[in-house]
């Protein structure tokens, strides 16, 4: 997302050792996602602390007993109120897309740094895909992940967003 090159393929870019994969969503967030944030920004005490806690906490918070089988979904990547609109023809349209597969409620976390989206859009949503348990605590992880991308990409004027969602939240 941006200018921070991220790793999208199980195992990282750097290691390109295929018999070795990761072998699903959880794992492969953690390693590729919430992992590869946080070696981005050693020097950030706190930030490591913080993220040495909450990847204690990710079994829990992607317990297939409570979220199920994550499914691969085609996400947007980069899914907020400033990269969707309706065309004149009534037809919804979304733009600027970091795509990638992943998890069906990746999308939120960014989403949710920046506003949200509409009550109509997650009510929508929800008649395709059910709400899973632990969506909300899940939605929260997902920012977290952006606020530390962000972080890493323009400075510390994230961390705060970054450390006030950890605050925040029950991980």
């Amino acid at each position: 997302c941006g200018s921070l090159a991220q790793p999208n393929d199980p195992p990282s870019r750097e290691s390109i050792d295929y018999t070795d994969p990761v072998p699903n969503w959880a794992e492969f967030w953690a390693k590729e996602r919430l992992g590869f944030q946080l070696s981005q920004c050693r020097s950030e005490a706190l930030v490591q602390k913080m993220g040495s806690e909450l990847m204690g906490k990710l079994d829990e918070l992607f317990d297939p007993k409570v979220v199920g089988v994550i499914t691969p979904s085609l996400l947007h990547g980069d899914l907020w109120s400033g990269n969707h609109a309706v065309c004149s023809t009534g037809v919804p349209c979304i733009y600027d897309p970091a795509a990638y597969y992943g998890h069906s409620e990746a999308d939120f976390g960014i989403a949710r740094m920046f506003g949200g989206l509409s009550s109509e859009f997650y009510d929508a949503y929800y008649q395709v895909i059910p709400r899973q348990a632990g969506s909300e605590e899940r939605a929260l992880l997902y920012e977290l992940h952006h606020h530390l991308n962000h972080m890493n990409m323009f400075g510390g004027m994230y961390k705060g967003g970054a450390v006030e969602l950890r605050r925040n939240s029950a991980w």
